[in-house]
Formats: structure tokens, C-alpha cells, sequence
């Protein structure tokens, strides 16, 4: 019998929970299975090898222990004032006037999400990794998005050719170069800036031996160097410093900021839950300040609830992650799968199962909140539910190879989005409609009310265009 080539499952939820997470954790067995697809892709067309790419379980373990230094709370609460100073200037560019002549100008400048919120998460990486920002929102764009998703969509093309096996040696980066690949000369000249911001930030770690701890800059630079594997003692090489920062950058900008972008998108669609979030955020808070990484904004129910709704309904990898079958094949949702096949739970299809997720399409923070009113929901919000809901929610993966800077990517959406709520009255331009869906894009895209993405790996998309007006405070 013939080996499918790729297999994704009916039954996502179950899927994603033999393939993604632990197979069996009492035993503390994996599933037989190996990452292959867009990340395999990855490590034929670009140069070194990062922790999230590697294939080799015991070298990803080795490399994650090392990239968990940069995420652990302790470093989260040093590198809150970099985040904290990015989301001022991100607050202040929403805050910007319209020009003389125009109307409602009460209302600041129109915002494209899209743009803006990727803006300020490549903004908050560089000043994170390399102790400067890529000042995108001062020049309102950066030549490194653009490159990063070309490269995105140059290596998911490649990754499902049934010739690629035949196209990989010829996407090597030098043989491209010579051809005038223009994303390979972009790719070129970012590992040269990505080179040169590691060799400043050398320097600056440098004169931090002279410095007390508490005036030394500690952000992921510093972790990452100073990180080591306390049973091998292994440490990151300079060379791998390069690759490490130039993955948290792509890795880091596209979970969070399409999270903040599609989260805009259903708030101003959904007055009812707009106005139930800004009053939570306000009643909360007496002064925009206060909002800071902590119990306090942390245990605002309605929005977690909001920021997970936004990530369940348009998560930024909609798509599988890949894994192939390895000898002695694999059990999944009672069905035997022969070694070789490739498999894979989308996480799209997870996260709009019905079971899990009632009236699945709909915009519902207040599934995510235990004892939301029935009549708004539809259904008993139940402790069991709330559980069932996180169960199948797969938006940073799970697992061992589960996003390693999930809490780094919280810190960012939920000071942002609080701020903003207390910050200012939103508003839809009016007449824009970047984002929706409509039935001109095709079966599943028909959904107006419905965030779309192009999943390249990471996320494609557009809007929606905002105006921003600052809330009168008494």
C-alpha cells in the first residue's frame, strides 16, 4: 500500500494532542515523530541552525535550555521598562493629530493595525536584542518585514514542491546570489545588520563589567550570552547569537502583533465587548502608568479573555506544523500511520471545533471567563468548560517545542492593549473594510466579521484602519 504523502486529521483536537504535546507524560514518551515541512525547508535554503528549526530532539533540548535564560520571570521583569518605553512611543504615534483641513479632528491620524502593531514588536525586539530599535515607527515601516515575510513565503513555496528535493541545491544562498535573487541580497545584507547590531551589543556587555548589577542593561542579549546549561555546561557560540536574534525577531513580531492586529479587528466590531473591555481597564486603573507587568493587569478576566478570543479565531500559524511518521509508525485517533507519512493538526481546525468552542465563529471573550452570563454566550461558562476551551487552544503550540516566548508575548499584548483602552476612544475608518472576508476570496473565507490571514508560516494580512481619539479623564 502506498504511504500518503500528507495526512491532516478530522479530528484535530486529539491530533494536535498526540503530535504536539507529550504522548504519554506519565511515561514520559514523545510522539514518533520528526519536524519536517516549512522548518526542514528552512534549514536546506538558510545558513547555521536555530533552536527553533532544529529537527534533532536532543539538540533542541540542549538549545532550548539555554534560550529559556532570556524568558524566565525574573528576566521578563528586567526587560519590562524596554517594553514599557516602545508602548509609550507606540501610544503617542496613535495619539498623533490629523492634519488642519481635515474632518473629525478630534480623531487622530487613521492607523493600519497590520502595519503599526508589527511596528512596535519589531521595535520592542531590537531594543530587546540588540539594545537599539529598528525605528520602524518613526519611519513607519522597515525593510526587515518586508524581507522576512519574502523569505517566509520564498521557503513555504519551496517546502511543498514535489520536486524540492531537486530545487534544494540550487537555493543555496550563494548560488542564488550570483542569479540576483533580491530577497537572498536583502537576506545578505540583514545577516550583515544583525552582525553589526551583535558586535555593538558586545561592546555594551562589555562595559557592564565595570557596572553594578542594578546599572548593568540586562535584556535577551545579556541572558543569551551569560546563558548555560548547568549539566554540560555548553554555552551559545557568537555565531549562534546571530541566528538566535534574528529568529526572536521574525519569530517574536509576527505571534504578538498579529495577535494585537486581529484583536482591534473584532473589538470594533463588536461594540458590546469594546466597551465591557475599556470599562474593565478604566474601573481598574487610575492612571495609565499603573498599567504594568503584574497581579493587577494579569488578573483582568475580560482581557485575557479578549487577547486569547482574538488568537483562537485568527491564530497567527493557522496552518499544521508538520511532523513525519518514524519507523514503527504511530497511533492517532485509533488509526494506525505508517512511517513516512506526514502529518499534521491545523490549528485553525482546532481552535473552531464546536465541541470545544460553541457558535465557533463568533467573536466570545467571555467563553474564556468561568460564570459569564448565559444569555450573552449561549451556553453554561462552567469551570469544566473554561478547561476544555484551553484544552484544544493551541495558538503557541504545545509541548516541548511550544513558543518559548509565549509570556514575553503576553507582557507586550496586554500592556499594549490595556494602555490603549484607557488611553483613548477607537473607532473603525469609516468605510474600510481591510481584513474582512467575502465570499470574492473563496470558500471559508466568506465571513466578513472573520480576520483573515494568509498563512505563510507566518501571517499575512491587512488592517483594520483605526482612529484614535484621547478619552477626556476627570
Amino acid at each position: 500500500m502506498a504511504v500518503p504523502s500528507l495526512l491532516t486529521s478530522a479530528s484535530a483536537v486529539a491530533a494536535a494532542a498526540v503530535l504536539y504535546v507529550s504522548a504519554d507524560a506519565m511515561a514520559n514518551r514523545r510522539a514518533n515523530v520528526i519536524k519536517t515541512g516549512w522548518t526542514d525547508a528552512s534549514m536546506r535554503v538558510n545558513v547555521g541552525v536555530t533552536t527553533h528549526v532544529v529537527a534533532d530532539r536532543q539538540l533542541h533540548a540542549a538549545r532550548r535550555k539555554l534560550l529559556n535564560h532570556a524568558f524566565s520571570e525574573g528576566a521578563l521583569k528586567n526587560l519590562e521598562k524596554f517594553v514599557l518605553a516602545n508602548i509609550r512611543e507606540w501610544c503617542g504615534y496613535m495619539a498623533e493629530p490629523k492634519e488642519n483641513g481635515e474632518k473629525d479632528l478630534q480623531w487622530g491620524k487613521e492607523r493600519d493595525m497590520a502595519q503599526w502593531s508589527t511596528n512596535l514588536a519589531f521595535d520592542v525586539l531590537g531594543d530587546l536584542c540588540f539594545g537599539k530599535s529598528f525605528n520602524a515607527m518613526k519611519q513607519g515601516s522597515s525593510y526587515i518585514q518586508k524581507l522576512i515575510m519574502s523569505s517566509s513565503v520564498f521557503q513555504m513555496t519551496i517546502a511543498y514542491l514535489p520536486i524540492r528535493e531537486f530545487i534544494f541545491p540550487l537555493t543555496k544562498p550563494s548560488i542564488l546570489f550570483v542569479l540576483g535573487n533580491e530577497t537572498i541580497k536583502q537576506k545578505v545584507k540583514y545577516r550583515q545588520d544583525i552582525g553589526a547590531m551583535v558586535q555593538d551589543r558586545f561592546a555594551v556587555e562589555n562595559s557592564n563589567s565595570g557596572k553594578s548589577d542594578h546599572d548593568q542593561r540586562k535584556d535577551f542579549f545579556h541572558y543569551l550570552l551569560h546563558a548555560k546549561n548547568p549539566e554540560t555546561g555548553e554555552t551559545f557560540k557568537p555565531i549562534d547569537l546571530v541566528g538566535e536574534a534574528a529568529l526572536l525577531v521574525a519569530a517574536g513580531a509576527d505571534t504578538s502583533s498579529t495577535a494585537m492586529s486581529a484583536c482591534f479587528f473584532y473589538l470594533v466590531r463588536n461594540p458590546r465587548v469594546l466597551r465591557k473591555l475599556q470599562g474593565e481597564v478604566r474601573a481598574t486603573f487610575d492612571d495609565v502608568e499603573e498599567i504594568k507587568w503584574g497581579a493587577k493587569l494579569t488578573g483582568l478576566p475580560y482581557l485575557r479573555g479578549c487577547i486569547d478570543e482574538a488568537l483562537r479565531m485568527s491564530p497567527p500559524v493557522p496552518g499544521l506544523l508538520d511532523r513525519r511518521v518514524l519507523p514503527g509508525g504511530m497511533l492517532i485517533d485509533g488509526h494506525n500511520i505508517p512511517a513516512g507519512t506526514v502529518v499534521g493538526a491545523p490549528t485553525y481546525t482546532v481552535q473552531h471545533n464546536e465541541q470545544y468552542y460553541p457558535r465557533p465563529f463568533e467573536f466570545l471573550p467571555e467563553r474564556w471567563v468561568e460564570g459569564s452570563e448565559p444569555s450573552v454566550t449561549g451556553f453554561e461558562v462552567t469551570p469544566e468548560r473554561v478547561s476544555m476551551a484551553k484544552s484544544a487552544f493551541h495558538a503557541f503550540s504545545s509541548g516541548p517545542r511550544n513558543c518559548v516566548g509565549k509570556n514575553m508575548a503576553y507582557m507586550e499584548m496586554l500592556i499594549t492593549m490595556a494602555r490603549t483602552m484607557w488611553l483613548f476612544d477607537i473607532r473603525l475608518k469609516e468605510g474600510d473594510r481591510s481584513g474582512e472576508g467575502g465570499p470574492e476570496l473563496g470558500p471559508g473565507r466568506e465571513r466578513a466579521g472573520e480576520y483573515q490571514l494568509t498563512d505563510w508560516f507566518i501571517s499575512e494580512r491587512h488592517g483594520p484602519v483605526l482612529e484614535f481619539k484621547k478619552r477626556e479623564v476627570f
